[in-house]
């Protein structure tokens, strides 16, 4: 998970503005549900195309780009739909973090665009983030409002918008990669095992499921790979098979393959961040000679 640093929340879809956007939000205000909403207004594509460029910081999506899950960062179009999902659940909020008292959810913000993040099925499926919603005190969630304003026909967003008062005030314990620095929350080991940094990052990397092994092994791949080729260019360099200026190359061009971990293009940039922080113990440690030159290659490229 990173910062999602493109998406305006001034900035509102046309879909979301629309006569028929606001009689929605009337319809489940009324009913105290947020069951309510039409899934097309929220599931346009012009809503989700947007969302799918932000993931990979853009303003807008190119034909070849492979958008990425807010959360894990995974590319999943090739093998699921990445799914337009509510930051605070519009239906209900799960009673285990309500002190087991019934809530009904934040029904007025169905299809505020503050509150629209774009994520993978299994971070936001009923067995990871679901209605999930834990605050720092439950006493401190928000009292339900009415932003319709008739007539005319409007909404009025002034206390809708995730990173304003009232709903900061909430403290929510999930971070929220669109006006949040992921990085003080999330930590790695040198294996890429993800861990969270006190109670905000230890609940977020609960509840969206960031340790679950699929991830991990994805994680790892990115790095193996390289530590593989790392071995080959040091095996070829024992051999005598490549010349000492060809074996710096080869060592350049697989620290700077590591450097390209860190582009917000591609799969889990975060884990590639602590790579970078740490390529002593993530990478030199494990490669049994020519430690040396490795370090001299990372730092000329670096």
């Amino acid at each position: 998970m990173i910062r999602i640093t493109k998406k305006d929340y001034n900035d509102v879809p046309e879909p979301l503005t629309r006569p028929g956007t606001y009689r929605q939000i009337e319809r489940a205000v009324a009913a105290t549900d947020g069951n309510k909403y039409n899934t097309n207004y929220y599931k346009d594509e012009i809503v989700v195309n947007k969302l799918k460029a932000f993931s990979v910081h853009k303003d807008n999506l190119d034909q070849h780009d492979k958008p990425k899950c807010y959360y894990c960062e995974s590319y999943v179009d090739h093998v699921a739909t990445l799914q337009v999902e509510h930051f605070r659940p519009k239906a209900k909020v799960d009673e285990i973090d309500n002190n087991s008292l019934s809530h009904s959810g934040y029904y007025w913000l169905g299809l505020e665009w503050s509150n629209l993040l774009l994520s993978c099925p299994s971070c936001n499926g009923k067995n990871a983030k679901g209605n999930r919603f834990p605050l720092l005190d439950f006493n401190n969630r928000t009292r339900a409002i009415n932003p319709i304003r008739n007539p005319p026909l409007s909404f009025d967003r002034a206390h809708c918008i995730a990173n304003q008062s009232p709903l900061l005030d909430e403290e929510p314990l999930l971070i929220n990669p669109e006006y949040e620095d992921p990085t003080p929350y999330l930590t790695f080991n040198n294996v890429g095992q993800i861990y969270g940094v006190g109670e905000k990052g230890e609940k977020t990397v609960e509840i969206l499921k960031l340790c679950r092994d699929s991830l991990l092994a994805a994680r790892q791949t990115k790095l193996n790979d390289i530590i593989k080729n790392i071995d080959l260019a040091c095996a070829a360099r024992e051999m005598s098979r490549i010349n000492y200026d060809g074996f710096k190359v080869w060592l350049e061009a697989e620290c700077t393959k590591v450097l390209e971990l860190d582009n917000v293009t591609n799969e889990y940039c975060l884990w590639g961040r602590y790579i970078i922080a740490n390529f002593e113990s993530c990478v030199v440690s494990r490669i049994p000679i020519y430690k040396d030159e490795l370090r001299d290659a990372f730092q000329q490229v670096k």
